[in-house]
């Protein structure tokens, strides 16, 4: 079950996934370059939107392959761990079935930040300016 704040609502994180399949131009051997399938997946929090990759052959790794947030540029030189966006879609592929670690797309390639031991480091929830009326009991049945 995942947590409240990954759930429906304001501040939460949204996600959907796709297959991929990508196949390389034949090669002299008259077989393609290269083949690549599995998974992508796409999430967004606000305005903020990001991605990562699961490949068929290496599934039990998820790589976050970009998160953005247009007012805010990041480098991509260091991981930014307290970034409550970056936190969401790690503890959301920690929960992935088969997943055991999240590496992430840096300057100098990608690098392991998470593996499914760590779990309990990651799941921090953002913390909302304001409660969402829809996560307050209080509110239950209001109009």
């Amino acid at each position: 079950m995942l947590p409240p704040w990954l759930r429906r609502g304001s501040g939460t994180l949204a996600v959907s996934t796709d297959r991929f399949e990508e196949i390389g131009e034949p090669g002299a051997d008259g077989y393609p370059t290269y083949h690549y399938s599995g998974l992508i997946y796409r999430f967004r929090m606000g305005s903020r939107h990001g991605g990562a990759r699961r490949y068929d052959e290496d599934p039990q790794r998820a790589s976050i392959n970009g998160f953005f947030d247009w007012s805010r540029p990041w480098s991509g030189r260091f991981i930014p761990r307290r970034d409550p966006f970056l936190r969401a879609i790690v503890a959301f592929l920690l929960t992935e079935p088969g997943v055991e670690e999240v590496s992430l797309l840096l300057r100098r390639g990608y690098v392991t930040i998470a593996r499914r031991g760590d779990a309990a480091s990651w799941p921090a929830p953002p913390t909302p300016a304001e409660p969402s009326p829809e996560a307050d009991p209080r509110h239950a049945g209001a109009d």
